[in-house]
């Protein structure tokens, strides 16, 4: 139930983040915007776990619950004094619905592939964190559960610094992180499956956050970019229900997979199938760096 009401938050929170977030800050300054936000995020995935630890050890589990549900009013508090003479007039997006979203997607070949790439990460990487790796690393290296926290630092370290590159790099067209993104996540992800002791495998799983991040904030600032402030509600609500979403549901199918032939070739199936179509969907378009932005 918790779950259900969790995600029906996230429904208006996602859309409502990324409609607001281009009224209040010049298109100049948008893109880096979006990636100090990116930052901040990731902070809090390497930071929370460490403070959650010391409240359980100390206070129990319920107070980090309750901590959690009290930072909240700090953000109400925020929102509620940016006055409203900061946001800028947009056209009303209407009672469309998420089929214009896609029908404007789909009228936009480059934009197109570049929504396409996005599912591919989701679809395809999002599970290996959130369940394959656990289960893989737990059976092959027998981890106690302080050993664990540990480990699963690393991704958030590394997409904390993923977030962090793109910020300071800024690139003037954020799709020519995206080869470097591609090809980190695949070797990286290869390396995972093959390392024999535990301290290559935490850095195989922070270099292979790092470039999967760095690959997210490509594509999602991209499209942010690209989209007009007509419709990009609708479009910010089909991406954040594929985040929110997509991610998890492909858990079931690849966890399936993984039990029928194991993690790890599944792993190597992955790096394998993601970088093909991954180069695929990029190089079609050989001017997509510039045109998405024209």
């Amino acid at each position: 139930m918790f779950s259900l009401l969790e995600g029906s938050v996230i429904a208006f929170d996602l859309p409502a983040f990324n409609k607001i977030t281009p009224q209040v800050v010049p298109r100049e300054d948008f893109q880096q915007a979006l990636a100090l936000n990116a930052v901040n995020f990731h902070t809090s995935r390497v930071v929370g776990p460490a403070i959650a630890g010391l409240l359980v050890a100390t206070l129990g589990e319920a107070s980090v619950f309750w901590l959690n549900a009290v930072s909240f009013l700090a953000l109400v508090l925020v929102i509620a004094r940016i006055p409203s003479l900061a946001f800028k007039t947009v056209p009303h997006e209407g009672n469309q619905g998420m089929g214009a979203a896609w029908r404007f997607i789909r009228s936009h070949g480059t934009l197109f592939r570049v929504v396409l790439q996005l599912f591919l990460v989701i679809g395809l990487m999002f599970p290996l964190v959130f369940t394959i790796f656990r289960v893989y690393l737990q059976h092959r290296f027998n981890l106690s559960a302080q050993e664990f926290g540990l480990v699963f630092a690393a991704p958030g370290f590394g997409a904390l610094m993923g977030s962090v590159t793109f910020l300071l790099w800024s690139p003037k067209y954020p799709l020519k992180a995206l080869p470097y993104g591609i090809t980190g996540v695949v070797v990286f992800l290869i390396m995972i499956a093959e390392v024999e002791t535990l301290g290559w495998a935490v850095l195989g799983l922070s270099c292979f956050s790092y470039f999967m991040f760095l690959s997210i904030s490509s594509l999602n600032i991209t499209i942010q970019l690209a989209i007009t402030d007509e419709i990009r509600g609708r479009v910010a609500s089909l991406v954040g229900m594929a985040f929110v979403s997509l991610g998890p549901l492909m858990c079931v199918p690849l966890g399936i997979l993984a039990d029928v032939i194991g993690e790890r070739p599944l792993m190597i199936g992955n790096a394998i199938v993601f970088g093909v179509l991954s180069f695929l969907l990029y190089w079609r378009d050989k001017k997509a760096v510039k045109r998405i932005h024209t």
